[in-house]
């Protein structure tokens, strides 16, 4: 009896396999959870692209024409330059203007809400919000707007 317990302490087979058995679910975890922080910061690239370009329509308009670009023009150019996201996971924009002191500005909100999945388990969503206020600078005001 006692020759046998020995026998099996100094034998080493299959170490490999209960070593990987233990690791080897971790990094499938660790490898998971890369891949979900990289499309997280794709969606983020994406949603500050849409914004910063709804963002500039708004605020490089033809002053010849004198006419400023309406909230929701301006809403479907945010939608038009987003890449990255899945649509549904993306609230808005929201477009509104208003004046602060004497003059006028724009606010793009953007927000992408995104549960991580991890396989074995999936956690609450995770939510991006990208605002942008952009000044325009114009002769006469078309009024205020909300877009949802």
């Amino acid at each position: 009896m006692k020759k046998t317990i020995a026998s099996l302490h100094r034998d080493c087979d299959g170490a490999s396999a209960i070593e990987f058995a233990i690791a080897g679910p971790l990094i499938v975890l660790l490898m998971l959870g890369i891949l979900q922080f990289r499309i997280l910061l794709l969606a983020r690239s994406g949603m500050s692209h849409a914004v910063e370009a709804g963002a500039r329509y708004a605020t490089t308009y033809i002053y010849t024409e004198s006419r400023v670009p309406t909230c929701t023009e301006i809403r479907d150019k945010v939608l038009t330059k987003g890449f990255g996201m899945n649509p549904g996971h993306v609230t808005g924009p929201a477009v509104r203007s208003g004046i602060s002191h004497g003059s006028p500005y724009v606010d793009i909100e953007m927000t992408f809400a995104m549960p991580l999945n991890f396989v074995f388990f999936q956690t609450e969503p995770v939510a991006l919000r990208y605002t942008r206020r952009a000044f325009q600078v114009h002769l006469q005001s078309k009024g205020s707007c909300s877009v949802n």
